[in-house]
């Protein structure tokens, strides 16, 4: 448990509070197979949860976000990814490698004067181009379809690096990736898995980056990530912080729309709206010339 709290840098957002299920796939699946094949209902509900926690990684999910189970898996929380963009705010250019559907790439956006996400699958870049335009941000992203660890040399030097690697990325990538970004900035922001075994990156201080901190990130009290600082300057502490995020339905009915938004959340909660949610993406794909 984390209970620092620094009411100076910590982020808030208002999410809706979506309601949980048990492990026992039998919650949700009996409900559903009067009208749904029950192998559909089995597979879908292998990833419905993801779905369940969708306006915590996008607080716009229903104004057109695309993102596929994968990506809302692998995804940094809107609250992370705002904590993240808040440390750049003196940062001209950034560059966001692996950048999946975009969720940090739209929060650097409002901040930074220019920023450059990166992926080697184009379905990722199509989401995040997708997503961005739904924040209205798409004007201030260049999109690149690329792999960082191949086309690092060939970028021009920017005023900073913020990414959030795949989470199965070994020990001797996790070096090359810090060597590269190091050619390519002076600052890097990395989101790391809660539980990364940080020895191995503070033996890289002063070999690559003179001088690297770390803090343990929050979410609702529980433990969620690792940020790493990477190069001088950057604004942080090396202690817990807590990052907390209100989750209260109502305040996400600031808009005008409250009822509407709130009978479409209510009527959303079930295995139909996220079959239909699977089928807009692959006709969004297909669109794209990516299916």
């Amino acid at each position: 448990m984390c209970d620092a709290v620094d009411s100076l840098t910590s982020v808030r957002v208002m999410t809706e509070q979506v309601s949980t299920f048990g492990d026992d796939e039998d919650e949700i699946v009996p409900y559903v197979l009067p009208k749904m094949k029950e192998n559909r209902a089995k597979e879908l509900n292998v990833t419905y949860k993801l779905w369940e926690n969708r306006f915590a990684r996008f607080s716009k999910f229903n104004d057109g976000i695309m993102a596929d189970p994968a990506t809302l898996y692998s995804g940094p929380p809107e609250v992370l990814a705002k904590l993240m963009a808040s440390r750049c705010k003196s940062l001209g250019t950034v560059i966001n490698p692996f950048c999946g559907s975009g969720a940090i790439a739209i929060q650097l956006a409002m901040v930074c004067r220019k920023v450059i996400a990166m992926d080697s699958d184009p379905v990722k870049i199509a989401f995040a181009r997708n997503n961005a335009h739904v924040y209205g941000v798409e004007d201030r992203i260049v999109f690149l379809v690329g792999d960082f660890f191949v086309d690092a040399h060939s970028l021009q030097r920017t005023d900073g690096i913020v990414t959030s690697p795949p989470v199965n990325m070994t020990k001797e990538e996790m070096v090359k990736l810090i060597k590269l970004a190091s050619r390519v900035a002076p600052k890097v922001i990395m989101r790391l898995t809660k539980d990364h075994e940080l020895s191995d990156l503070y033996q890289l201080e002063n070999k690559i980056f003179n001088k690297i901190n770390t803090e343990q990130i929050c979410i609702d009290r529980e433990p969620n990530s690792i940020l790493a600082f990477l190069g001088p300057g950057m604004n942080t502490n090396n202690y817990n912080r807590n990052v907390n995020r209100i989750q209260k339905k109502v305040l996400l009915f600031s808009d005008g729309v409250s009822v509407n938004r709130r009978v479409h959340w209510i009527r959303g909660n079930n295995l139909f709206a996220y079959d239909d949610y699977l089928k807009n993406i692959e006709e969004f794909l297909k669109s794209q010339n990516l299916k």
